[in-house]
């Protein structure tokens, strides 16, 4: 394990049955800016985290310095894995609830399509909901590598409508 990866995690307090899944992690940068007290540490992994060690490390960063007013971590991932992105989703809504109210209406909008991740919008309300945080979801997820930009699609989905239709009858 690189020596400025252990100091961190150390000083995040991650579990140490967790530290393998740092083994090929390699701090490349970590950007100070004294006038937001904000950082942006930048690691080279090879692999991204597993959603429950993701969600570790991020509720235990401000660990580093809590006179910090915000931390960033930016992966820069060598093997980026679509179904390991699309696990991050649900965490992701969590952060969004404010903005999105409802959450369960989207669980499902996050798919893999072409190789690439896209929203799908069941009705023009949550298209525009989407549409309102799509900047937040783009963030988010070039913080984890993935720079392909994430397209909304209104689809009207046949076994919805048929759905509801029964539940009418």
């Amino acid at each position: 394990m690189d020596d400025k990866i252990k100091i961190l995690i150390d000083k995040i307090g991650i579990d140490e049955e967790h530290y393998t899944y740092f083994n090929d992690a390699k701090i490349t940068k970590i950007k100070v800016n004294s006038k937001t007290n904000s950082w942006n540490i930048f690691i080279d992994k090879d692999e991204l985290l597993p959603i429950d060690i993701y969600e570790e490390l991020e509720s235990k960063k401000m660990n580093i310095d809590p006179n910090v007013k915000k931390i960033e971590i930016i992966f820069n991932i060598k093997n980026i894995n679509l179904n390991t992105l699309l696990s991050y989703y649900k965490y992701l809504l969590v952060l969004l609830k404010k903005d999105l109210k409802v959450l369960e209406i989207y669980e499902d909008c996050l798919r893999v399509e072409d190789d690439k991740l896209v929203l799908i919008a069941t009705t023009e309300v949550e298209k525009e909901r989407l549409e309102k945080v799509l900047n937040k979801i783009t963030k988010f997820y070039k913080k984890l590598s993935y720079e392909t930009p994430i397209e909304i699609l209104l689809r009207h989905e046949d076994n919805v409508l048929e759905e509801i239709q029964e539940e009418l009858n």
